[in-house]
């Protein structure tokens, strides 16, 4: 659909953290995740979707993440909160739960995760 961006942090004795944004799984995403090997990836995962398409990943593009990543720790993000929105919290923890990807962590509304 267009640009986007994410953002990578890293600061000394901390963990490298990848958040990538509004985004679906593109050649970037891969490369950035390839390149800098974050040990914690923030994903926009509620599948939204507009009439001219996929703005943000779906369960297919979280799969692709945690296999190119099976180090990283996962927090879903962006759920529940958007009406074009196509998963829900429970979606991904029962696709986590299906696939074995226990670094999957899905937070309620104002719950913090320690990393």
């Amino acid at each position: 659909m267009g640009e986007v961006c994410g953002y990578g942090f890293e600061a000394l004795g901390e963990k490298r953290l990848y958040l990538a944004a509004d985004t679906i799984y593109c050649s970037e995403v891969e490369q950035t995740i390839r390149q800098y090997q974050p040990e914690v990836i923030i994903l926009n995962c509620c599948e939204a979707t507009t009439p001219i398409g996929r703005l943000i990943m779906n369960l297919s593009d979280v799969e692709k993440v945690c296999k190119e990543a099976p180090q990283a720790m996962v927090i879903a993000s962006h759920l529940d909160s958007v009406n074009h929105a196509l998963l829900t919290r429970k979606d991904i923890k029962e696709f986590a739960d299906k696939k074995g990807f226990s670094a999957i962590r899905v937070p309620e509304d104002g719950k913090c995760i320690n990393v």
